[in-house]
């Protein structure tokens, strides 16, 4: 992530940003106008002193980027097809939005427009063993 982010910067021209690739509760980040969390929250165990050190790292703004559904179930019928039963639910917008207000946080909850092409549309694979084939060859070596 941190390549694509300074590879869009380049190609938009902010030279201004720095980013900070360190396991966050044990970095020591400068401060700037601006923090960004983009797709990190729905593995973070530790949600309120990561975003306490947001708010820190971030005089002006805090940015947290969350999907709906969030990347780690965009396979959840793949995954139940596999193991056979339910992948737990991922924590998204909603447990997000719950932890700020708890926090004391009125968070400004901006939901983006779509991109003008189709949303991407997992086609589900009919069994079991069509969703392994299909996943063993999207992933094999070229």
């Amino acid at each position: 992530m941190a390549a694509g982010f300074r590879a869009n910067a380049a190609r938009a021209g902010i030279d201004n940003t720095s980013v900070i690739e360190s396991d966050w509760l044990a970095a020591e980040p400068g401060q700037g106008t601006l923090a960004l969390a983009n797709h990190v929250a729905y593995h973070t165990r530790d949600i309120v002193p990561f975003i306490e050190k947001l708010e820190h790292a971030g005089r002006r703004r805090v940015v947290i980027t969350v999907n709906d559904p969030v990347p780690p179930s965009w396979h959840s019928r793949l995954f139940e097809l596999v193991h056979g039963e339910a992948e737990e639910a991922e924590p998204g917008h909603v447990e997000l939005a719950n932890v700020l207000w708890e926090m004391g946080i009125l968070p400004d909850i901006r939901v983006l427009p779509t991109h003008a092409a189709q949303p991407i549309r997992q086609v589900l694979a009919p069994t079991r063993e069509a969703a392994i084939s299909r996943t063993l060859t999207a992933y094999a070596p070229q």
